[in-house]
């Protein structure tokens, strides 16, 4: 399958065997070189902490998640096993921050359907610990309990005598406070949750994510330039003068201005994928190796701009050989400035639209 939107499948993994399948048979990439002693301490926790949410009809449908699954589409550029597993990275420190560090960890694998790869990733919403954590349990509410039906009761029941407070350390049948050695945290982080029970929100924001890391990441990878050095910098700071500090903020926010024509610009040619390396022959007969020739054609236009808005005297000169002058130094008026600087928009604009239409259109 060749698509050029974004798909994304998201499910839970709700019994032990759903997480150990998916460890079967191919290629495991994960964040952690130790990720199956990992996986195993995680499994055996959950099995350890399971509750028993019942199966009432009038309540709602909770259940024991034990891993969460999810499959992306890779985006073209991405296919190379290299860049997957730099795109899986991306993309899981998008969804959340946590898994950055790999005391969050995830496994994924990749396979192709059709002319489509894919990335099989699991992970999981507990931190793992690298060293043994020593955990004295307490109780995490008061304990209230009726001699009479021997049972656990509530506050209010006229028996209730109050058993353990909450906060007091829980012990053994010898009186021995209750230690526990772990290497898995007790509370989960929320990372995969949606409201009313509406997946399609999740589902949603997951395949978002997909056109984030992939403008992230092309700005990165072995085929694209890192553009984004390359736009024009802002004028440096000056001296405590209120009337150089006012030009200098007119003309950083022209540049600002222009940077952002030049980012849009750069991510349509993304997105509509006008830089995929198709060779062309252009309407003149001339052959153009597609992807390099709209990279370089935009560096170069980047470059011109940049002389342009640190020149001083700048001499323009149109397709009918009308000369036009613009100064934007300090010997004038702070009005004049203004417009000069409203000129240099245009004609930077103007040099922008043109090399769009002969390069691009």
């Amino acid at each position: 399958m060749i698509t050029y939107k974004n798909y994304v499948h998201y499910n839970t993994c709700d019994t032990k065997e759903d997480v150990m399948n998916f460890f079967k048979g191919d290629d495991i990439y994960s964040n952690r070189e130790d990720y199956e002693i990992v996986v195993e301490r995680l499994v055996a926790y959950k099995e350890s902490r399971l509750r028993n949410y019942g199966k009432n009809p009038d309540k709602k449908a909770y259940r024991n998640i034990w891993a969460h699954e999810i499959i992306v589409l890779l985006p073209y550029e991405f296919h190379d096993k290299e860049k997957a597993q730099e795109f899986v990275k991306e993309y899981m420190i998008q969804i959340n921050s946590c898994y950055k560090t790999n005391n969050y960890l995830y496994c994924f694998k990749l396979f192709k359907q059709g002319k489509g790869m894919y990335a099989d990733i699991i992970c999981f919403t507990r931190k793992y610990y690298d060293r043994k954590q020593i955990n004295m349990e307490i109780w995490n509410q008061d304990y209230y309990w009726n001699p009479v039906t021997k049972k656990r009761c509530k506050k209010d029941n006229p028996n209730a005598v109050l058993l353990h407070k909450k906060g007091d350390p829980k012990l053994d049948n010898k009186g021995n406070v209750v230690i526990n050695e772990i290497y898995v945290a007790q509370v989960e982080k929320k990372i995969f949750k949606y409201s009313n029970f509406d997946i399609n929100k999740l589902t949603s924001w997951l395949r978002s994510i997909v056109s984030d890391v992939k403008l992230t990441l092309l700005r990165t990878v072995s085929k694209l330039f890192e553009v984004s050095k390359k736009y024009i910098s802002c004028p440096k700071r000056v001296e405590d003068d209120k009337y150089k500090i006012a030009r200098r903020c007119l003309k950083s926010s022209l540049i600002n201005e222009i940077n952002t024509e030049l980012s849009i610009r750069y991510e349509h040619m993304i997105l509509g994928r006008l830089t995929d390396g198709e060779s062309y022959i252009d309407y003149k007969g001339n052959y153009h190796s597609g992807y390099d020739e709209n990279i370089r054609s935009f560096n170069r236009l980047i470059y011109k701009i940049d002389k342009l808005v640190n020149k001083t005297d700048i001499e323009l000169i149109d397709n009918t050989g009308k000369k036009t002058f613009i100064y934007i130094g300090s010997k004038q008026t702070f009005a004049d400035f203004r417009k000069e600087l409203k000129k240099l928009k245009e004609y930077i604009l103007y040099l922008i639209n043109e090399w769009w239409e002969v390069n691009i259109l």
